[in-house]
């Protein structure tokens, strides 16, 4: 079976030749550290690409899903840089509905912020 027919198969209930493997995303991540030490235990060359500073998570390398048959693909939408160097301590941003909220909240809610920091554009109050 293909990864697509394995989860398509477990998805409607139904017993595929294995269980689906995930592995890189919100809940099925892997740490920085984790990441350094399986990728240099492997021998795979790896680049560190956090995904979530809260966990510590690491976008998984593509040789490391590989090499452990990961089924799932986990997408992406990464918070540019200068996202991240912006953000402070009690930072406000804006989310896609033009509310004020901490960058962390609005990440779980929409997985990405709006370009337009509240604390660059004048403090909004928290609410």
């Amino acid at each position: 079976m293909t990864s697509a027919e394995r989860l398509n198969t477990a998805l409607h209930h139904r017993e595929p030749d294995r269980v689906p493997l995930d592995l890189g995303g919100v809940v099925t991540g892997i740490t920085l550290k984790a990441h350094r030490a399986l990728c240099s235990f492997l021998g795979i060359p790896c680049e560190d690409i956090l995904v979530d500073r809260i966990q510590y998570l690491v976008q998984p390398a593509e040789d490391i899903l590989e090499h452990f048959a990961i089924d799932t693909r986990y997408v992406y939408d990464p918070v540019p840089r200068k996202v991240w160097l912006a953000d402070q301590e009690g930072s406000l941003w804006e989310d896609s509905l033009g509310d004020p909220a901490p960058l962390h909240r609005i990440l779980f809610r929409h997985g990405r912020p709006s370009p337009r920091p509240h604390h660059l554009f004048g403090r909004t109050e928290a609410l």
